[in-house]
């Protein structure tokens, strides 16, 4: 595309308020099978440990018309706990633990309470609600990355005191959230904060650049150096808080509107330093020319969409069901009924919503259910996370309009 065709797109996009877009409604079709495992659901806070066999799954739609946009025990929006803390305080809070459950696993990965069959949408396992961790924080960072000045906030599992967290021989993995058009890090707090008590070191950093899709590939390259940098143990005038928390082997990718593009180049880049093991795009946009669809058909990690539903200010740029059609490995799809592109921030933005409308806690807390479960099992096949990927939990979940998934299968990360 030349420059004077990407400057009349960009017009285009201002015209339809370039905050997102969600052209489908979701595939249709359904092929069935996408996988089974052989060790099924064990106790919870365990994981798949049997073959899995793989299913030739094409990813099959349930083909459900729109609800209300509510969820069987639903719960609250795994909330925001106080995200307002300035000047790099390291002050913790409390995840809030819809559980009541200490931690047993330094991935995340599992908690003490809740039901073995863990997957059951009536009150069991929920990656919707808060984790079972204390989360901690540095905020207002600023460091230079691949070049770019960027302001970032940290956040981090803690021990229940706020002390650092005992991993063992292990650690825990790592997640950058990049937030979209004309949009900052703190839209995304809630996100920052429910990862991270779901046992995830996670940086939400503010691109400066103007984060629009001609600057996506410079911000997928400071997304690689980020990460490197977390793997060293992040700000070293900071006490470096990620050394031997992280370890350094498993990453993944959280992005909204144009930062879905960053994170999806970010993720396919053959020039990444790093291995991502799972991508994320929250109601995503692409390049006009398609420069994510044709990136991910070279990703081999496991990739999700999570759209909201086809609405003006979601207008531009994007075929998302091409996109999520060219993963070529696992993958999900769930469309989160009647959701607005908003409702894919916390705390929602009021220019974001004076567009778009009111955002929903419920249709919120389905966003982070769906990125938190795909999560757990890319990075540890987190059992309980299966059945929120392609079994009973998300065949009964509501408060989506469309799902499919395929090739899930237990492919451990390092």
């Amino acid at each position: 595309m030349t420059r004077a065709i990407r400057a009349l797109a960009g017009s285009l996009a201002a015209l339809a308020l370039g905050l997102g877009c969600s052209t489908s409604s979701g595939s249709s079709g359904s092929s069935g099978a996408s996988s089974t495992d052989a060790g099924g659901l064990t106790d919870a806070g365990s994981t798949t440990t049997g073959a899995d066999t793989t299913g030739a799954a094409s990813g099959g739609s349930t083909g459900r018309s729109a609800t209300s946009g509510s969820s069987k025990g639903a719960g609250t929006s795994g909330g925001s706990t106080g995200g307002g803390t300035s000047g790099g305080s390291t002050g913790h809070v409390t995840s809030g633990s819809s559980t009541g459950a200490s931690h047993a696993s330094s991935t995340g990965a599992s908690t003490s309470g809740g039901k073995e069959d863990a997957g059951e949408p009536d009150g069991g396992f929920d990656p919707g609600q808060p984790g079972p961790y204390t989360v901690g924080t540095l905020l207002n960072l600023s460091e230079t990355f691949a070049g770019q000045l960027v302001p970032l906030d940290l956040y981090y599992p803690t021990a229940p005191d706020g002390g650092p967290l005992d991993v063992g021989d292990g650690g825990v993995p790592e997640v950058v959230v990049s937030h979209g058009w004309l949009d900052s890090k703190s839209s995304f707090v809630g996100w920052g904060e429910h990862l991270a008590s779901w046992g995830f070191a996670v940086a939400v950093p503010s691109w400066t650049n103007g984060m629009y899709y001609t600057s996506a590939p410079a911000n997928a390259a400071s997304i690689d150096a980020m990460l490197g940098w977390m793997d060293q143990g992040g700000p070293s005038d900071a006490g470096m808080p990620f050394e031997g928390l992280v370890d350094g082997q498993r990453h993944g990718l959280v992005g909204h509107s144009f930062g879905g593009l960053t994170v999806y180049l970010a993720a396919s880049s053959p020039d990444a330093g790093v291995a991502i093991q799972v991508v994320v795009g929250l109601d995503p946009v692409d390049d006009p020319t398609g420069d994510a669809a044709a990136a991910v058909k070279s990703f081999m990690g496991m990739g999700v969409m999570i759209p909201a539903q086809s609405a003006l200010c979601d207008s531009f740029g994007n075929d998302q069901t091409t996109v999520y059609a060219n993963f070529p490995g696992q993958k999900l799809y769930a469309q989160v009924a009647n959701a607005i592109h908003c409702d894919c921030q916390d705390p929602a933005t009021s220019g974001c919503q004076s567009t778009c409308g009111p955002v929903d806690a419920i249709r919120q807390m389905h966003f982070k259910r769906y990125a938190t479960a795909a999560l757990l099992w890319a990075f540890s096949c987190d059992a309980r996370a299966r059945p929120w990927l392609d079994g009973a939990a998300i065949a009964a979940d509501t408060g989506l309009s469309s799902e499919q998934s395929a090739a899930i299968a237990c492919v451990p990360a390092p």
